[in-house]
C-alpha cells in the first residue's frame, strides 16, 4: 500500500504469519487490517505503525474473548515501511527480516525479546523497531516456517546471490 502526504510517497508491505494453523484463514485479513489502519493514520511512521499494530491487536483479541478456545487465533505481523530510502521495520509474534548488502546480512527476529507476543494473544504487544538505511541493499520478509524448513545458513546464502536469484534459490 502506498500513502501520499507532503509531497512524499510512503510504501508499506505487510507480511502475515499464523502461530498456528487455524490461524492461517485470518493472515491475509490482519495485513489489510493493519494497511488500512497504518494509511489512515497522519501519525509519524512509527506512531502509525505502533497504532496500526494496536488496534489491529485489540480487534483480533476482542475475537478471541467471545471465541471459544479451538477458534482462538493468534498472527505475527511484519511490516516494512520504505520513504526516501529509509526502511522503518515494525515486528510483533512470530517475525523474521533480512537485510542484506555490501556489508552482509543482517537477521531481524522476535524470537527471546517482548516482541514475540503475537497479535490477538492474552499479552500486551511490544513491537520491535528497526530503522535502516536501504539504498544499496535489499530487505526480505519471510516466515519463520520457512526459516525452519530449509535453515537459516541456506536463507543467507541464498540473499548473497541477489534479490532474483534469492527467491528462485528459496522457492
Amino acid at each position: 500500500r502506498q500513502r501520499e502526504r507532503e509531497d512524499e510517497t510512503i510504501r508499506l508491505l505487510v507480511l502475515a504469519e499464523p502461530v498456528d494453523r487455524r490461524s492461517a484463514e485470518f493472515c491475509s485479513e490482519v495485513a489489510e487490517a493493519v494497511s488500512a489502519l497504518f494509511a489512515r493514520e497522519s501519525l509519524s511512521i512509527t506512531g502509525g505503525l505502533l497504532r496500526a499494530l494496536q488496534q489491529a491487536h485489540t480487534n483480533l483479541a476482542e475475537w478471541n474473548r467471545r471465541s471459544l478456545r479451538e477458534h482462538r487465533v493468534a498472527v505475527g505481523v511484519t511490516c516494512v515501511v520504505i520513504r526516501e530510502g529509509e526502511a522503518t521495520i515494525a515486528q510483533v509474534g512470530p517475525s523474521l527480516a533480512y537485510v542484506t548488502g555490501a556489508h552482509g546480512v543482517t537477521r531481524l527476529s522476535t524470537e527471546d525479546l517482548p516482541a514475540a507476543a503475537p497479535l490477538g494473544g492474552a499479552a500486551e504487544i511490544e513491537p520491535r523497531f528497526t530503522s535502516t538505511d536501504v539504498t544499496g541493499r535489499e530487505v526480505l520478509l519471510i516466515t519463520s516456517t520457512v526459516e525452519k524448513i530449509i535453515g537459516l545458513k541456506q536463507v543467507e546464502d541464498s540473499l548473497g546471490a541477489g534479490p532474483e536469484a534469492a527467491l528462485a534459490e528459496l522457492f
